[in-house]
């Protein structure tokens, strides 16, 4: 077909449809827009509203969380049996344990059952600490340690002491005058717990001696010192200690210290590992802290 022939058809046919289309009444043509448009809007309707619930159904498409590592460690007994709680989707990688829910109301549930248990501890708390009045004088307690004991209780729970031979560490109940001091501070037989909140260095020392005159080969000794609080244990201070190759009655010290914000209830605990090489004596090896400032 010769170009201007087909060119003549093409605006027959374009002609042709001008025709058929302007020449249908307004009331035909709106109706038919109308379904057009009635039809596109209950098509994309229908696809948002699929696409949604298969987001809300799919386990994997959380919309808000939380790290809950703390708060799981803090109210471990009482968060296994809490309905808000066991409906959180918890996940965790080497790091953080976070707690993942699909709508809002269920992290304003898991929120408001968290703060209340919060609550229930500080009342519990107040219980037990009635208001009393800050004295005046210092804060302080410096203890020296006297035999090792069995460990159990929440501190075991902890990396550092899970896959070794540790003890927990005792205190002398019996105060000796010259070289002890406990002041506004709670000594038990296994812990000093602290009576007011507030900034406080703590302090230890530890003397080393073998009680079989002679210590291994490059032996490595470790001490810690941890801050029992609510259902959970941390590390605050931590002595490493590698003592001299092949030496006779070897006799070595180590001191470590920090500053730390104790709360009222708070209970300090040293542990130990390696049950014959920590010599007890008042002078060398104990456990102190002093109040800094009040909270």
């Amino acid at each position: 077909m010769k170009p201007e022939a087909r060119k003549q058809e093409k605006h027959k046919w374009r002609s042709s449809l001008k025709r058929c289309f302007f020449g249908l009444p307004m009331s035909v043509l709106a109706l038919i827009i109308s379904a057009v448009a009635l039809f596109l809007a209950i098509y994309f309707g229908l696809s948002s509203t699929s696409h949604s619930t298969s987001q809300e159904s799919s386990p994997h498409k959380e919309t808000a969380c939380v790290d809950c590592a703390q708060i799981l460690s803090d109210f471990l007994d009482q968060t296994s049996q809490n309905v808000h709680i066991r409906s959180v989707n918890t996940r965790s990688d080497s790091v953080d344990k976070e707690c993942c829910v699909s709508d809002s109301l269920k992290i304003s549930k898991f929120i408001e059952t968290i703060q209340n248990l919060y609550q229930s501890d500080i009342n519990a708390q107040a219980d037990t600490y009635p208001e009393v009045t800050k004295p005046t004088g210092p804060i302080i307690v410096h203890k020296g340690l006297t035999s090792l004991a069995k460990l159990n209780g929440r501190c075991t729970r902890n990396p550092e002491i899970q896959n070794g031979n540790f003890m927990l560490v005792n205190f002398n109940l019996n105060q000796k005058k010259d070289v002890e001091v406990v002041k506004h501070i709670r000594v038990t037989n296994d812990g000093l717990e602290i009576i007011f909140s507030g900034i406080y260095y703590v302090y230890s020392s530890f003397k080393y001696q073998s009680s079989k005159g002679k210590f291994k080969d490059l032996q490595t000794l470790h001490q810690f010192v941890y801050r029992e609080r609510r259902q959970r244990c941390d590390c605050l201070l931590k002595t490493t200690h590698t003592v001299c190759q092949d030496c006779q009655d070897s006799k070595d010290t180590a001191f470590t210290g920090g500053v730390f914000h104790l709360r009222q209830g708070d209970i300090l605990r040293v542990i130990s590992s390696e049950q014959d090489t920590l010599q007890f004596n008042n002078e060398d090896s104990y456990l102190g802290a002093l109040m800094v400032t009040a909270q």
